[in-house]
């Protein structure tokens, strides 16, 4: 494998982690939003006696199940892009699945 194409793979996997740092900050952004706003409207002075309330419970399903559907699809497309760049998907560079020394002895660059 050529040199130029070590540097190819190498910016498709900077590209990806750069995806997955985007998607877990914007996570963090919105996390931590949630949380001052809760902190800001639900102070102690406003609201000095709790009380019991029912819930909704397939309400409730509902949202956690979205919640984990989409996570899970994200999970699912990162690591199917990431196995059609390691040969592991239906293009693969090397046209074949590999083993495990393949995968290092390829992986590991030209001079290393």
């Amino acid at each position: 494998m050529a040199t130029g194409e070590y540097l190819n793979i190498r910016g498709e996997v900077d590209a990806i982690f750069s995806r997955i740092y985007a998607i877990v900050g914007i996570w963090f952004v919105l996390t931590y939003g949630a949380i001052l706003y809760a902190l800001i409207r639900y102070r102690r002075g406003r609201h000095p006696q709790a009380r019991y309330t029912q819930g909704n419970k397939p309400v409730q399903h509902g949202w956690i199940l979205a919640l984990a559907l989409v996570v899970l699809a994200l999970d699912i497309g990162i690591d199917l892009r990431g196995a059609e760049l390691c040969g592991f998907g239906h293009t693969g560079m090397m046209g074949r699945p590999l083993n495990l020394s393949q995968f290092v002895a390829a992986r590991s660059g030209p001079n290393t």
